[in-house]
């Protein structure tokens, strides 16, 4: 079964560099993340919504580290793979 996207986007879901176009855009939200928790200025804003806002942007940062996880391990599961029949197996397994 051949997942079914746009093709306007130019996406093949079984293609490794379509991961590694996810994975990189994972990346950078992560970094930019990262940079708002280890800022410890606090400008213009009271200490109680600035802690509230860092543990927001805690679980996301740990959801957002949790889904490249699991991409970099499907990435080179389908860089593995010869064909593309096995690459839709990968697939199915890792969703």
């Amino acid at each position: 079964m051949m997942f079914t996207m746009k093709s306007k986007w130019n996406v093949n879901p079984t293609d490794p560099v379509t991961i590694l176009r996810l994975i990189s855009e994972l990346e950078g939200a992560s970094y930019i993340l990262d940079c708002f928790l280890s800022d410890n200025e606090v400008r213009n804003t009271n200490l109680t919504d600035f802690h509230s806002i860092k543990s927001r942007l805690r679980a996301d940062h740990v959801t957002i580290n949790t889904m490249l996880r699991k991409f970099y391990r499907l990435y080179f599961k389908l860089n593995k793979a010869t064909d593309e029949k096995t690459r839709e197996e990968i697939i199915k397994a890792c969703i």
